[in-house]
């Protein structure tokens, strides 16, 4: 369940509220902000400045996580362009938050409701047209290869194997390639069979840079 701002939500339920959407852009070295407000809005420390935006539908997959939001952002400065361009496509994430401002526009109260990254983007004269794609969505994906213990290789002393001893046959297994002393060209996954029995395996990376974001 989505924890949300408790002077969020008492500034939604006021008669007069303010909401705007803000946007982050980060490729890991540079921030960009934008809100669609009509002033400089101060979140968090940081400034985020006016620009136009229009959102389409949020596109839901067969679970309850969304899986991708397309915007449209005012660009006749050409400004998002040059920040989206320095980097592949992925390499750029993003962050949409939900603010209430009070009369004076200060934040009452903000919530983060998308996290992802820009997958697709594409640019016309003055709008810049982008996909945020959940981090989440790469949870769907279905692995095309099996990681085997023995060696994934079909032909013996073929351009994979390389082995060139006297050997006639292989039983494809980690014990006769090191027999062979030909290890460091075996085709397998050593480790996966000791693993098979294990309840439990643990792994460890930056959470700000899993399962999205350049190392």
């Amino acid at each position: 369940m989505r924890n949300i701002n408790q002077d969020l939500i008492s500034g939604l339920a006021s008669e007069t509220y303010r909401p705007c959407v803000l946007i982050k852009l980060d490729d890991g070295d540079e921030q960009i902000y934008y809100t669609t407000w009509d002033c400089a809005i101060e979140n968090g420390g940081n400034v985020y400045y006016p620009r136009g935006m229009e959102f389409n539908t949020v596109k839901y997959g067969t679970s309850s996580v969304v899986d991708n939001i397309s915007m449209k952002l005012d660009d006749t400065n050409r400004a998002i362009y040059s920040f989206l361009s320095a980097q592949p496509p992925g390499g750029i994430n993003a962050t949409l938050t939900l603010a209430v401002l009070d009369k004076y526009c200060d934040v009452l109260g903000a919530t983060d409701i998308f996290l992802g990254s820009v997958s697709e983007w594409s640019y016309s004269p003055t709008i810049l047209s982008c996909r945020i794609t959940s981090i989440f969505v790469q949870w769907t994906n279905v692995t095309t290869h099996v990681f085997s213990g023995s060696c994934r290789w079909t032909i013996f002393k073929g351009t994979e194997c390389k082995y060139v001893g006297d050997a006639t046959e292989c039983d494809r297994k980690y014990d006769t390639c090191e027999a062979f002393e030909n290890v460091h060209n075996f085709g397998g996954f050593r480790w996966t069979q000791s693993l098979e029995d294990k309840e439990e395996t643990k792994t460890y990376k930056n959470p700000m840079r899993w399962p999205y974001g350049r190392r």
